[in-house]
């Protein structure tokens, strides 16, 4: 009896959140249809991370995934909020493996990133303005592939600072990437070898233009890394090297919580233009502070 009345009070619940939750939406998107379309900006462009931070309580939530010769592989990443100044993340990041050279495998990964300057004008009096700076870490799990009885281990930790300038419809962004790269496998456990370890700084870019209302166009360029796995199990330094990565598409938003990316994409360790893949990605924002500006009205 117990267990039957929490289990109905916890459904009560929930269902009572999604019905606040869809009014205050629903509210909020009348009012919009009244007022020019302004979306929530993504605090990313495709791959390459951007200064804006996830709206304080907001979910972002961004899925995508990769169709080319070399076949399917998809990236994520979820990020929760904190009081517009900050946000925590858990990343699914792409990396390149001995196993399959020309196809990027996800590696888990949760992260924190931080404002430090907020785009724009400081005051509405005072004439200063910035451009929007952020920094952000994110750390990997060791992710495990396994060939011939030999168990490959790899690990990924990068630091990036980005800046963001927005010139009307133009908006830039830029920034440095410092990876921290690790590579062993049971072999050298067995052997008590030091694990592989690579460090390396990258700059990065991107930019995106507003063509329409609802449309972007946009390029970029970033690094990610490429571990070459040795039939041996013994790896050095050298078997870890940056793969440059470039793409060009367009973001359409959807709704102004929802942006639709769509490109193509090449990176360094492709061989020609048959193995540029086309990337589609789903970028949404659940607006939790809909819910808390409704509670308190």
């Amino acid at each position: 009896m117990g267990i039957r009345y929490g289990f109905l009070t916890i459904s009560l619940l929930i269902f009572s959140i999604l019905v606040f939750s869809i009014t205050a939406y629903s509210q909020e998107e009348m009012e919009r249809a009244k007022a020019p379309f302004k979306p929530a900006e993504p605090p990313r462009l495709y791959i390459a991370p951007t200064a804006d931070i996830i709206p304080s309580l907001d979910f972002s939530i961004a899925g995508s995934g990769s169709f080319g010769a070399n076949g399917f592989s998809y990236q994520g990443t979820a990020g929760f909020g904190l009081a517009d100044i900050a946000q925590i993340e858990a990343h699914a990041i792409g990396v390149g493996s001995g196993l399959d050279e020309e196809k990027f495998k996800p590696v888990y990964a949760p992260g924190f990133k931080m404002m430090l300057l907020r785009t724009g004008k400081w005051t509405h009096s005072s004439g200063i303005s910035s451009p929007g700076v952020a920094w952000s870490l994110r750390s990997s799990l060791w992710r495990k592939d396994e060939e011939k009885n030999i168990t490959f281990k790899t690990k990924l930790a990068d630091l990036y600072f980005v800046a963001t300038e927005r010139i009307g419809p133009l908006s830039i962004h830029g920034g440095i990437d410092i990876f921290d790269a690790r590579l062993t496998s049971n072999v050298m456990d067995n052997k008590k070898l030091p694990e592989a370890k690579q460090n390396f700084i990258r700059p990065f870019g991107g930019l995106d233009i507003s063509i329409t209302e609802r449309g972007k166009a946009m390029a970029e360029f970033s690094w990610s890394t490429d571990f070459t796995y040795k039939e041996n199990g013994i790896h050095t330094k050298e078997d870890i090297k940056p793969i440059w990565i470039a793409l060009l598409g367009v973001r359409f938003f959807i709704t102004r919580y929802t942006a639709m990316d769509v490109g193509v994409r090449y990176q360094e360790n492709y061989a020609g233009v048959s193995d540029a893949s086309v990337e589609a990605k789903i970028d949404t924002f659940i607006p939790m502070h809909l819910l808390y500006e409704y509670a308190k009205r």
